[in-house]
């Protein structure tokens, strides 16, 4: 209870205390930008690529089942048309597999997933927790549910061309070897995007660059890959925070965080935030000859944001 002093009236108590609430209040909502938004539509006669993107999923617990329940959703309505899934890392929380036959790929995998449903491929990359356990392992698994888990290389490339001609190059990172210095991976990604003559070019990696969230912007990783990324990728999409941010482009980049698929950490909103939100979720990236549309959605909710990152 409040220590009154009687040199002051009564009222500036309560004013007081109407201040310290509406304080926490607002702090409590600074750490989420959730734009209003138009559903996207489709339109007539016009191709398009969808593919699912989700990271930070592998804990086994409710978070990733109610996620995984919800891309389950998605998939089935018949306007989605799913290519194909990206899965950005950490995958088996928290000290990686230790081999092809832990338990784990049925726990947090197998299990989750839906094979009915979700039987596409899941192109994955490796996250730091990931790197506590046996990384070759997840190069060597093959899925018994269609060959689903995908993980070719540390890095490498897929390609997607729409019927009328329009081309997507994805192109999926180790951010941990990068962070520590591999050039031989650097010197790759820097060629993939200067011969690529695809129409959209999307950059995959578990860490961010860019972050508003608890992790914040990694150094490390700003020094040796947006050179690279600059004015040649149109998106990097990354987990590691366990929050859902849409950043705003630097240097013809957008920057998304997407690591929010079982857990959850505060975020805040920055100069360059589009849309920041502490949500279970998952996104989708869309695109046509015209437009790259990144959709996010809250497991459980449903989509809570569409944002057109790109025009042509």
């Amino acid at each position: 209870m409040l220590n009154e002093n009687p040199k002051l009236p009564r009222w500036i108590y309560l004013l007081l205390i109407f201040l310290v609430l509406a304080s926490c209040r607002m702090d409590q909502d600074a750490g989420e930008l959730i734009p209003e938004f138009t559903e996207y539509q489709k339109e007539s006669g016009i191709d398009y690529l969808e593919i699912l993107v989700y990271g930070d999923a592998g804990t086994g617990d409710d978070g990733q089942r109610l996620t995984a329940s919800a891309m389950s959703d998605y998939v089935q309505n018949p306007v989605n048309q799913i290519e194909f899934i990206i899965n950005l890392g950490d995958s088996f929380y928290s000290v990686g597999v230790e081999s092809v036959t832990d338990p784990q790929w049925y726990s947090t995998f197998e299990s989750i997933y839906d094979p009915d449903i979700l039987s596409m491929p899941f192109y994955s990359i490796l996250g730091n927790h990931d790197y506590q356990g046996n990384i070759g392992a997840q190069l060597e698994y093959v899925s018994p549910n269609n060959d689903r888990w995908q993980m070719p290389s540390f890095f490498y490339k897929q390609s997607r061309t729409l019927p009328d001609g329009t081309k997507a190059d994805f192109l999926f990172l180790d951010t941990e070897s990068i962070f520590y210095g591999d050039a031989e991976q650097l010197v790759w990604l820097d060629s993939c995007l200067e011969e690529s003559d695809a129409d959209w070019k999307i950059v995959c990696g578990h860490k961010p660059l860019f972050s508003n969230g608890d992790h914040g912007s990694n150094g490390p990783l700003i020094a040796r890959l947006q050179e690279i990324l600059d004015h040649r990728a149109d998106l990097y999409i990354c987990g590691h925070e366990h929050d859902l941010q849409i950043l705003d482009k630097v240097n013809g980049v957008y920057y998304i965080v997407n690591g929010a698929a079982a857990r959850l950490r505060d975020t805040s909103v920055g100069d360059n935030t589009i849309l920041a939100a502490s949500r279970i979720g998952f996104m989708t990236l869309l695109m046509s000859e015209s437009e790259l549309v990144c959709k996010v959605i809250e497991s459980g909710s449903g989509i809570i944001n569409t944002t057109v990152l790109k025009e042509k």
